[in-house]
């Protein structure tokens, strides 16, 4: 094969062995890679999608040419063998060249595409920067999945939980979440997706930029453009999987943090919120399990801003706060049990 020649070339040359023919040959064969280099450049770029650019008559014939001089083995080979095509023909050429087309397309069609998941247990919280520089902040008991085509002609990523996204801009590249079918569209913007798939709703908060969600109404797909410091929550019916919106403004007192995104900056924030949603993110903020031995309890509501504390600190604080349930932790079991006093 001429690689191998060509390296045992190189090596004799290396070792200052080398005849005057040889280092002939090796000149002729160095050439021939270089031709072979040009070769794989245009398949990398069929490989990312790019449109090679027409080449004029001359590289035309030029390229036929070099075929025609590469192929001569296969017409001489076996002796006594039918009758076939000329290699320096351009049938010929054609013929080879359709055949190496084939297996290229046949391996772009069946190339596998890897999967790459980052993950944030119950309990903790994950940061991650993607291939493009857009950074996502996870929240406890999330999940984010994208493939090997992020940022090569696309930005596409799966959300399971909650994020946090600071996009970078990439113009006409626009950058999608897809979560419990919901879709969200940007092109550079910081914004919040909370979609739990255990939870009824999908509720995006957007902090700067603009994004577009698309999502399934009832008898109908929709779209929605949200405005910097507006929040959209769809709720799902469960029968027919089809979302009720509700938009609404994000709301910041003075000096306080935004409420949909003081997670990432590990503040428990909450306004009004009923305790049986606030177990379900105590929940996965402690990687605990909470329990409540009277369920009117369940409807107490609380509004408050906690910030890095254990869950004892916590329980602390909000049973002082209500004065109407006293709570016990089991640290082996990690069970949290809310009672009546």
């Amino acid at each position: 094969m001429p690689i191998d020649r060509y390296w045992v070339l190189t090596a004799r040359k290396t070792a200052g062995e080398a005849t005057p023919e040889e280092l002939a040959e090796l000149a002729a064969l160095a050439a021939l890679r270089d031709e072979e280099a040009r070769t794989g450049e245009m398949l990398e770029k069929v490989w990312d999608g790019h449109t090679p650019q027409p080449v004029d008559a001359a590289e035309e014939a030029r390229l036929l040419a070099l075929l025609g001089n590469r192929l001569p083995e296969f017409s001489e080979r076996a002796p006594g063998r039918r009758k076939m095509l000329r290699p320096g023909s351009v049938a010929f050429i054609a013929a080879v060249c359709v055949g190496i087309f084939a297996v290229v397309f046949y391996t772009l069609q069946h190339r596998s595409v890897s999967k790459h998941e980052v993950l944030a247990d119950r309990g903790s919280r994950t940061k991650v920067k993607l291939p493009d520089g857009t950074r996502v902040w996870l929240n406890a008991g999330s999940k984010l999945t994208y493939d090997d085509t992020y940022s090569h002609g696309e930005r596409s990523v799966q959300l399971d939980g909650e994020a946090f996204f600071e996009v970078v801009g990439q113009a006409g590249t626009p950058f999608e979440v897809t979560a419990k079918n919901v879709k969200v569209q940007v092109l550079g913007t910081t914004f919040n997706l909370k979609a739990y798939k255990e939870d009824d709703i999908v509720e995006t908060a957007l902090v700067t930029g603009s994004v577009m969600l698309h999502y399934k109404s009832t008898g109908s797909n929709e779209s929605t453009l949200l405005k910097p410091m507006e929040k959209l929550v769809l709720k799902a019916d469960a029968s027919t999987g089809a979302y009720t919106p509700q938009r609404a403004p994000i709301i910041v007192p003075e000096k306080e943090t935004i409420k949909e995104i003081a997670w990432k900056d590990n503040w428990l924030s909450f306004d009004n919120e009923p305790f049986s949603d606030l177990a379900v993110r105590l929940g996965r903020w402690y990687n605990i399990r909470v329990v409540f031995t009277d369920d009117s309890l369940r409807h107490l509501t609380f509004t408050g801003n906690i910030q890095g504390e254990g869950i004892k600190d916590v329980m602390d604080v909000l049973s002082r706060s209500s004065r109407e349930f006293v709570y016990s932790y089991n640290h082996v079991s990690r069970v949290l049990t809310i009672s009546k006093p």
